[in-house]
């Protein structure tokens, strides 16, 4: 509302006066507002309700689509051997399973001889940790223990490139030549080991070993041997890649050119040996090629691929540009590299009485096509030991989803209840408060709570007596909550019809006459029927009736009238501000004249006509 200063001239407040009339003539506009507040709570309301009513559809649905619930259960009489489970389709009954061999994966890993690996030779000149060394990294400094002698191996990590606190193998192995006496050490370049002889058995390594040189090297784990009278410890060969550091400064087997691609089971991958490390090219392949798994064992030092599946699959290799895979040995080709591949080997069962007692094959050790419905996942082999696998019938998933569907009911009905009875708030301010009451009583609502319960309650006609009504599963009216109409569930109704009869139970629910696990058009129980009136009350699907557009839903419709006479009374609204507009703006100039008109006798008489003096 604008506003003026009237009456200045003449004492009287003019103002006011204008003030006043024009409220008064927002009365309808005022009144207009609180219908629009009414129905828009209305509307919020039905909107709560279709709301809880989708919930309660969707719990309906899930007994009236039984494709994803099982009513079977699979037991195993040796879980450490395999285990079972089924889907409804499984027939009830035992079958005696053997395991005569687990599924394997099939591995490819580098190739290089029994002992090299895809790492040149050591370098026994070169400081332990030096990548120059071709050692691996790695190595700690303290003392090693070779026939109870201590022997001194020296690593300094702050500078691991001094010459004077920094030990070569060689200077270990000069060291233990002249401290342990009646051991000779050596390093044999053919094989890339180090060697220790002596005329008696030779004991490697102590709990008290401060460095890890023996441990690294394998000869404490090494088996002891002769060449004619002497005894013999030989390490692992020496020579390991350093796989965090840039390839071009890491001495391969096989030279490496500087950058380049390849194909692992169709699947690009480039490298730049410049720039990346052998883990970053081995995350590449793990990150980019989802059938196998790669990693660098540091142990035999060769890569290894390993199949993601089992079974008799083999893994695709080719160097596209450059020779990445030929210089790590994982190429069907190249001599002493040529890769060594395990290929996997299929699971092999035996069912009595199925595939005329012959061996079943599968690529994985879970098997899902020997017995229709039935799922075997292998655990162990032992060909001489049969297990037994039942099939029993298992209501405990339908009972879940009754109840489940029970609790959506029952808050849906609950609801609705409530708002049929509640009483509007005297003083209510907020909208929440002022929705209070809006729906008390109202017809509309009241026969959605009819459908619904009708939906649950009713007899289903055509099906014998002991199956033709939701009481039979143990679901009735709550004797707590009669008003309400919540439902209550018996479990222990529910159990005894369903070890009487499964499947004329379930017909109660869902009778599905075409058995696709899905709800066609015309399949009867009460899921479809409770389906159908939820979707006459709450589905918001628009269709064209007559030229006429409109929700099919009866409360979806109602907010569509609601959103019609909204728009009605926005517009009526519009018209009578602007209409306002103009009665005030008249209003106040003709206030506005009259007081000049009073100021004016005033001056000619000399004072002021509205004056009490």
């Amino acid at each position: 509302m604008a506003t003026f200063s009237v009456g200045g001239l003449t004492g009287f407040d003019f103002g006011s006066l204008a003030d006043a009339l024009i409220e008064l003539q927002r009365e309808p506009i005022n009144l207009l507002q609180s219908q629009k507040q009414k129905i828009e709570g209305r509307k919020y309301l039905y909107n709560e309700v279709v709301s809880q009513l989708n919930s309660l559809k969707s719990a309906a649905k899930a007994l009236a689509e039984p494709a994803g619930m099982s009513f079977v259960k699979a037991t195993s009489s040796d879980e450490e051997l395999l285990t079972a489970s089924a889907s409804s389709q499984a027939a009830l009954g035992s079958y005696q399973v053997t395991v005569h061999r687990l599924a394997t994966a099939s591995r490819v890993s580098s190739g290089f001889g029994s002992q090299l690996g895809i790492s040149a030779k050591a370098v026994v000149s070169q400081h332990l940790n030096a990548t120059a060394a071709n050692l691996g990294g790695g190595f700690t400094g303290g003392y090693i223990t070779i026939n109870g002698t201590q022997v001194a191996v020296n690593v300094n990590d702050q500078n691991p490139t001094d010459p004077a606190t920094n030990d070569t193998l060689q200077e270990v192995i000069n060291r233990i030549n002249s401290t342990v006496a009646g051991v000779t050490a050596s390093y044999e370049a053919a094989t890339d080991q180090l060697k220790l002889k002596a005329n008696s058995a030779i004991v490697v390594g102590s709990p008290d070993d401060t460095s890890n040189l023996l441990r690294k090297t394998a000869l404490t784990t090494s088996a002891e041997t002769f060449e004619g009278p002497k005894h013999v410890r030989l390490s692992r060969a020496l020579g390991r890649v350093s796989a965090a550091a840039d390839m071009a400064t890491t001495t391969f087997g096989t030279a490496l050119t500087g950058s380049g691609s390849f194909t692992i089971n169709g699947v690009q991958i480039t490298y730049d040996a410049a720039t990346e490390s052998l883990n970053e090219i081995i995350s590449k392949i793990n990150s980019k090629v989802s059938t196998v798994a790669a990693s660098y064992d540091q142990a035999t030092d060769r890569i290894v691929l390993s199949s993601k599946q089992t079974g008799s699959l083999g893994t695709s290799r080719a160097d596209n540009s450059g020779n990445f895979l030929r210089a790590m040995g994982l190429l069907d080709s190249g001599g002493d590299s040529q890769a060594t591949v395990n290929i996997g080997a299929n699971a092999m069962i035996s069912i009595a009485g199925h595939n005329d007692d012959q061996p079943i094959y599968s690529n994985s050790n879970t098997v899902t096509d020997a017995v229709p419905g039935l799922t075997l996942t292998l655990k162990e082999a032992d060909p001489l030991k049969p297990v037994t696998v039942s099939t029993t019938r298992d209501g405990s998933n339908l009972k879940t989803r009754i109840q489940s569907f029970v609790s959506a009911y029952n808050g849906a009905l609950q609801l609705i209840s409530d708002r049929l009875k509640e009483e509007p708030l005297e003083n209510a301010t907020s909208a929440t408060t002022q929705r209070v009451g809006l729906l008390r009583g109202d017809s509309l609502l009241g026969s959605v709570r009819t459908s619904l319960t009708n939906a649950v309650t009713n007899v289903l006609e055509g099906f014998a007596a002991d199956f033709n009504r939701l009481g039979n599963l143990g679901v009735t009216i709550d004797k707590n909550n009669v008003k309400g109409g919540t439902l209550a569930f018996d479990e222990t109704v529910f159990n005894a019809i369903v070890d009487k009869d499964f499947e004329q139970a379930y017909d109660v629910l869902f009778q599905d006459l075409d058995d696709d696990g899905k709800l066609d058009e015309g399949e009867k129980g009460v899921m479809p029927r409770l389906l159908s009136a939820i979707d006459k009350i709450a589905d918001s699907t628009v269709k064209s009736m007559g030229g006429h557009s409109s929700p099919v839903g009866d409360l979806p419709r109602r907010n569509a009238t609601f959103d019609s006479q909204i728009r009605t009374i926005d517009a009526r609204i519009d018209d009578l501000e602007r209409r306002l507009e103009l009665r005030e703006a008249s209003l106040r100039a003709r206030f506005v004249a009259a007081e000049q008109a009073i100021s004016r006798l005033q001056a000619s008489s000399g004072g002021s006509l509205l004056g009490s003096g």
